[in-house]
């Protein structure tokens, strides 16, 4: 008799393991995959809470930089501390701080401190924070901390500087500088103080924006990334020893091209102007050696003896008197400004200060266009609206002054075959000159801006 073995026993075993593997593998690779979706999903909400927290840290820094901002123009560091608590600050020493929250739970918010020692660079520490993600182990909170320096923007910081193309052609072309704010100042510019920071610049970036020809510049000379520099067979750039011995070329280390400025557009300020007073017939002075004396007589369209704000509609002489402080609205339906005369009195402390807002579309200055004896560049500034797309200098004598055109083309004449003496200055779109000017930069300007706006210099995450 022969007995048969059945094998059902056997394969249905096999199945069930088979099953009970690949349940396994598959539990497995859902466990892991949703494992991945829970990481991944962590992660997107930790980078947003994240992200979150920097947004908050920058409305911090816009709130410091707010702050220090708001007194711009003045050196008023009293005025800090007597409005801290107005605007919800905390004065403690040379340290401001406060803390907002921008919900209305308190969840979300930020502290920063304004540290300000000397006025000239106050820095920025700001702390945000806001909540975590609900699975984070406690502080269930993120945040982040920024801290920057800041200076005050500068209008004037090289003898010659222009947003596009500088052409220095014809001889006799110079630049230096000096301090008229050193102790040892003698009243005006001399041989005997002169410095080599009579730099030339220009924010171009093609080739050749930059056109030395023949001349010697006491200073350095700085393009745009990109842009290059022309210099003719007799012209010098560097050093005041370099330039005196007339040394052919660019001394080491006189020449860049990374300059990368930001010219700011001149906007009339928001106050309340009144039309400039009438007519008069008052002395100018001139120096004569070392002695200031009366030349003449002259007869001005607007005489100015007590400060404020005046429109100016027409394109007469004006004259503003002795420790008198003004600004002046040249305003657009003029044209084009062109006084014969724009005389500031007074000497030293007692100087008149003329800042002239020239809203029309031309502008010609000349050597009559000044203050007293030729004095402080300082004292008479001329600032170009984006209206101001010309600006012109003639005449054979002297300047004194600072010159912020922004958007106008600048167009120096040949003075002759005398030297023109340029005490100040100049910052324009472009520059082209004939020959015959010595551009002496007082360094004293880069003190002087009606703004004096707080620009970040450095940024760091701690």
């Amino acid at each position: 008799m022969k007995i048969s073995l059945s094998k059902t026993g056997k394969v249905s075993g096999n199945i069930l393991l088979i099953t009970i593997v690949t349940g396994i593998v598959i539990g497995m690779t859902l466990v892991g995959f949703l494992t991945l979706v829970d990481g991944q999903s962590k992660s997107v909400q930790r980078s947003q809470t994240w992200n979150q927290a920097l947004v908050v840290t920058e409305a911090g820094i816009e709130d410091g930089m707010q702050f220090i901002n708001q007194y711009a123009g003045t050196q008023n560091i009293g005025a800090w501390t007597n409005t801290a608590t107005v605007n919800h600050w905390t004065a403690n020493g040379n340290v401001y701080s406060t803390t907002r929250y921008l919900d209305a739970a308190h969840t979300i918010y930020y502290t920063v401190w304004v540290t300000n020692m000397n006025f000239a660079s106050p820095s920025i520490l700001c702390t945000g924070s806001v909540p975590g993600p609900s699975w984070l182990s406690n502080p269930n909170r993120i945040s982040r901390t920024v801290y920057i320096t800041s200076k005050s923007t500068v209008l004037f910081n090289a003898a010659m500087a222009a947003l596009g193309t500088i052409n220095l052609k014809g001889n006799n072309i110079m630049t230096d500088s000096f301090d008229s704010s050193a102790t040892n100042y003698p009243g005006y510019w001399t041989t005997s103080i002169r410095k080599a920071n009579g730099d030339v610049a220009t924010d171009g970036k093609i080739v050749g924006v930059l056109t030395i020809g023949n001349a010697n510049i006491g200073g350095h000379v700085m393009t745009g990334p990109g842009g290059s520099v022309s210099i003719a067979a007799n012209g010098s750039v560097g050093d005041i020893p370099w330039i005196d011995a007339d040394t052919p070329g660019i001394e080491s280390g006189y020449s860049s091209d990374d300059m990368n400025v930001d010219f700011q557009d001149v906007s009339i300020p928001n106050v309340t102007w009144t039309a400039a007073p009438g007519s008069g017939n008052m002395p100018v002075y001139v120096y004569s050696g070392t002695n200031i004396t009366a030349t003449n007589i002259h007869s001005f369209a607007h005489v100015i003896t007590t400060a404020g704000n005046y429109t100016i509609n027409d394109s007469g002489d004006v004259y503003v008197a002795t420790n008198v402080a003004v600004n002046l609205d040249v305003l657009s339906s003029v044209g084009t400004f062109k006084p014969t005369m724009l005389y500031g009195a007074g000497t030293g402390t007692n100087a008149a200060k003329v800042t002239c807002y020239v809203d029309c579309a031309n502008c010609t200055l000349g050597t009559d266009d000044k203050p007293q004896g030729g004095g402080l560049a300082g004292n008479m500034v001329f600032l170009g609206t984006p209206n101001c797309t010309s600006l012109g200098y003639s005449g054979n004598g002297d300047f004194t002054g600072a010159m912020y055109f922004p958007e106008a083309d600048f167009s120096l004449a040949g003075g002759g075959s005398g030297i023109t003496d340029f005490i100040g200055s100049s910052v324009t779109k472009t520059v082209q000159m004939n020959g015959h000017y010595h551009f002496h930069f007082d360094e004293a300007l880069k003190k002087w801006n009606p703004n004096s706006a707080f620009v970040a210099t450095s940024w760091r995450e701690l």
